[in-house]
């Protein structure tokens, strides 16, 4: 099961913005530059599978599996800091409010 209490603590550190679903043991996080998703797999031996939705495309993929939740909230950290360091958050706005018109 995913613990509720680290994920409000990493989210909280790194400014991720995030829901929480315990029924389906599913975690939805939002950067301000994408969105990911977070699923536990109980007696997996890496039972966290991160998935993640582009701008562009508005589905979810497997982006990878890990084996614990600071793993996976830390992969989601290391994309978030190379694409703050990439784009202007006003231009990369634009460009997205521009995308999802059209």
């Amino acid at each position: 099961m995913i613990d509720e209490r680290e994920v409000r603590k990493f989210c909280g550190k790194y400014n991720i913005k995030y829901k929480y679903f315990p029924q389906t043991n599913i975690v939805i996080l939002d950067t301000g530059f994408d969105e990911w998703q977070i699923k536990y797999n109980k007696g997996k031996e890496m039972p966290y599978s991160l998935l993640h939705k582009n701008i562009f495309n508005k589905k979810f993929h497997t982006q990878r599996k890990l084996r614990t939740l600071f793993q996976t909230i830390d992969s989601v950290v290391r994309h978030k800091n190379v694409l703050l360091n990439i784009y202007d958050k006003k231009k990369y706005k634009s460009v997205k409010l521009r995308n999802m018109s059209e």
